[in-house]
């Protein structure tokens, strides 16, 4: 497995197939997005995308902030 970290295209990032959408009111108690405070999304490259597993709550906030591009943990069990 590797892991690579670098910021990456929002519009690329996939909810997980367990969880569609972040909880609104998670999102609400986060607040506006404070990149001051920001924690690297974990996610895994499938194909072109990538599938969020950790930080669902932090993607919808930086989407309402107009954000286009994150920084994440990129986890690829091929070394892609």
């Amino acid at each position: 497995m590797s892991i690579e970290i670098k910021e990456i295209d929002i519009n690329r990032l996939r909810p997980p197939d367990s969880r569609h959408y972040a909880d609104p009111v998670k999102v609400e108690r986060m607040g506006p997005f404070d990149r001051a405070k920001y924690i690297a999304i974990a996610v895994e490259k499938v194909g072109h995308d990538y599938v969020i597993q950790d930080g669902l709550t932090r993607v919808e906030a930086a989407r309402r902030a107009g954000l286009t591009k994150l920084e994440a943990k990129i986890y690829s069990a091929s070394g892609d």
